[in-house]
């Protein structure tokens, strides 16, 4: 990981361990938020569903 130190101007950029904690942490967290989303939209799912079928029931 010295190549960022001792080549300031190359392009070639290796990740500091900050970087690779920034990304990860990042991506979790935005994959924790869609997994809430997404079970909040199949609890409500399953509710309608579970509701729709009690009214044919009871028809």
């Amino acid at each position: 990981m010295n190549h960022n130190h001792h080549n300031p101007d190359s392009k070639l950029k290796f990740p500091t361990a900050i970087d690779l904690h920034k990304l990860l942490v990042g991506k979790h967290s935005a994959i924790s938020s869609l997994n809430t989303y997404t079970l909040e939209k199949v609890r409500q799912r399953a509710a309608m569903l579970e509701a729709e079928g009690k009214e044919k029931v009871l028809r």
